[in-house]
């Protein structure tokens, strides 16, 4: 039978700390995003384990933000919890003039994938999408 390190000694051990800007920056598993994967209490990301450890609970409907903006840290110092509608803000993956890069419209929805990321959109882009006629499919040839 093997034993398991306590929880925190587990987490402990799996990040680095930097000392110029303070960030816990994760050396283990990342995922396809940057966060760091930690699977502990229920929770499979670092930042949102060391979040309710050292801080406490993350209400219903909020997510925690990195405030240094390094999406692998789990220093609580560096996470607060925050709506939706303010994470997709304050992010890095989008531009911050809240005008779709593609036909200049603002983003009038935002909403959280199943995957976990957030998707922005404009509705001159979906109404845009929406008139495109679909491809039409070849037909097959048989002999």
């Amino acid at each position: 039978m093997t034993m398991h390190a306590p929880t925190l000694d587990r987490f402990e051990s799996k990040y680095v700390v930097d000392a110029l800007s303070g960030c816990w920056l994760w050396s283990a598993g990342l995922n396809t995003y940057g966060y760091a994967q930690f699977s502990a209490d229920g929770e499979v990301y670092g930042h949102r384990w060391s979040y309710k450890r050292f801080v406490g609970p993350i209400p219903d409907g909020l997510q925690v933000d990195h405030l240094c903006r390094t999406r692998s840290c789990v220093n609580p110092a560096h996470l607060e919890v925050v709506t939706v509608k303010e994470n997709v803000r304050r992010g890095d993956c989008f531009n911050h003039s809240g005008l779709c890069p593609s036909c200049g419209s603002p983003y009038d929805r935002h909403y959280t994938k199943p995957s976990g990321g957030i998707h922005r959109s404009c509705s001159g882009c979906r109404n845009a999408r929406r008139r495109k006629p679909t491809q039409v499919q070849p037909e097959r040839i048989t002999k």
